[in-house]
């Protein structure tokens, strides 16, 4: 009889061996918890690395351009002295105190290549249909001309343009 162990005593062995399982398992969780966190921190970490590195190149230069091609720099002056021109040839002169933007064609949407400062005068050499337009000459450009909005010019022997 002394080696029988009462019925209670082994419910209270039951129940405390639940309960270490049951520890067991939260104590898993958390563990698993912690690394799925600590993995989630390395991959964005990862992501932000491959998003953000340059290796220390100029972002602005970087185009996705295979590496190994020529590349050219095109630097365009951003204000000119036009020639000067004969005396009757159709003439515009810069009205506008801040200059005028000289242009690749005939509007706001074509790109600026340069600025005629304010009482520059510039050769006139065309027009625009609507006549709003003037194209100078300007050598320093790819094509020897540029583009002037009327609006900031005066043309004198303008009737001679075609």
């Amino acid at each position: 009889m002394d080696n029988q162990i009462p019925d209670n005593q082994t419910e209270v062995e039951g129940l405390q061996s639940d309960s270490q399982d049951n520890m067991d398992n939260k104590d898993n969780k958390n563990i698993l918890i912690i690394v799925l966190v600590v993995a989630l921190a390395i991959a964005l970490a990862g992501i932000a690395f491959l998003l953000f590195n340059n290796n220390g190149s100029d972002p602005e230069a970087d185009q996705g351009l295979p590496e190994g091609l020529p590349t050219a720099v095109v630097t365009i002056e951003s204000t000119f002295v036009p020639p000067t021109p004969e005396p009757g040839d159709p003439m515009a002169t810069v009205i506008s105190r801040a200059g005028v933007n000289v242009r690749t064609g005939p509007g706001l949407e074509y790109p600026v290549i340069g600025v005629a400062p304010f009482n520059s005068r510039l050769e006139v050499v065309g027009v625009s249909r609507d006549g709003t337009w003037w194209v100078v000459n300007v050598p320093v450009s790819l094509n020897g001309q540029g583009w002037v909005s009327d609006e900031y010019v005066q043309v004198e022997n303008g009737s001679s343009v075609l």
